[in-house]
């Protein structure tokens, strides 16, 4: 009787526990990639900077092809494009990225409101269109209270750019991919990157351009990721920001896969998201 007690204590644990482990299914597929979910740590010693009172951190552990786990493109790839959803559809992308020495495993960790349990999310690699991916629900300038502008791209497709506050651009891990359109980024060390470039976000952190006033904004659209950047370079070429009545253009445009910004050489901006607005087809950005 003893032993059977036993036995019922432990099946009903394991009724439990096991909706919470199996939140995540195991296997995944990702650009041809086999990858595997291994574990999910709430207490990880890598903790992403800047993690408010209001979040904790997780960190999920994945095995991954050696192929994946070698390369550095692939991996970056990775980083933009897997994120933590809730049962809402909101989703959570990383915010720091490991990767293991001697074994392919990559760890990536979030930051999670704490009125939310980390077991309960799921495990995605591509984000829809509709979730507002990577931006806290309490991040100051975020995009919910901004209006977006909306334009047509010339095979008819539409893309919409929704302001943010700089710093959710800028706050991208450095193996984000910024792609660049319009004008010339200028590195501190000498290096020009004309336009149709694309280096790391930790490469252009050392640029004369990342000092300057920025315009971020996150981007949908139906249309490839390459017909989506020229397209914000287009919107960028015609965009005016407008302070005090002066008109500044843009002088180089940055894209990474879920972002982009606009540069300009002008007086010092605030930190809050701008206004967009729409003036014959063209953009107009007011701080």
């Amino acid at each position: 009787m003893k032993r059977l007690s036993i036995i019922l204590a432990i099946l009903l644990l394991m009724v439990l526990v096991l909706p919470n482990a199996q939140a995540m299914d195991k296997d995944y597929v990702w650009n041809g990639q086999a990858i595997t979910f291994l574990e999910l740590d709430d207490r990880p010693m890598l903790v992403p900077v800047g993690l408010s009172d209001s979040e904790y951190a997780a960190q999920i552990k994945l095995q991954v092809a050696e192929s994946l786990w070698k390369d550095d493109d692939l991996r970056s790839r990775l980083f933009e494009e897997i994120a933590l959803v809730d049962a809402s559809g909101y989703a959570y992308a990383p915010s720091a990225s490991m990767v293991s020495v001697n074994e392919p495993y990559l760890f990536y960790t979030f930051s999670i409101p704490k009125t939310l349990s980390a077991d309960t999310l799921l495990l995605q690699f591509s984000k829809p269109e509709t979730v507002e991916e990577g931006i806290s629900q309490e991040s100051t300038g975020s995009a919910t209270n901004q209006t977006p502008a909306q334009f047509t791209a010339s095979d008819g497709s539409m893309i919409t750019l929704t302001p943010l506050a700089a710093d959710e651009f800028l706050r991208q891990n450095d193996s984000v991919i910024v792609h660049t359109r319009i004008g010339t980024t200028e590195h501190n060390g000498g290096s020009r990157f004309t336009q149709g470039s694309g280096l790391k976000l930790g490469t252009m952190r050392n640029t004369k351009q990342y000092d300057m006033p920025m315009i971020a904004f996150r981007y949908t659209t139906s249309l490839d990721f390459d017909s989506a950047v020229d397209e914000i370079g287009i919107i960028g070429e015609s965009a005016v920001l407008e302070i005090d009545g002066t008109p500044y253009a843009v002088q180089v445009a940055w894209i990474t896969r879920t972002m982009g910004c606009y540069i300009f050489s002008c007086p010092t901006l605030a930190p809050e998201a701008a206004t967009f607005s729409l003036v014959n087809q063209a953009l107009v950005i007011t701080p």
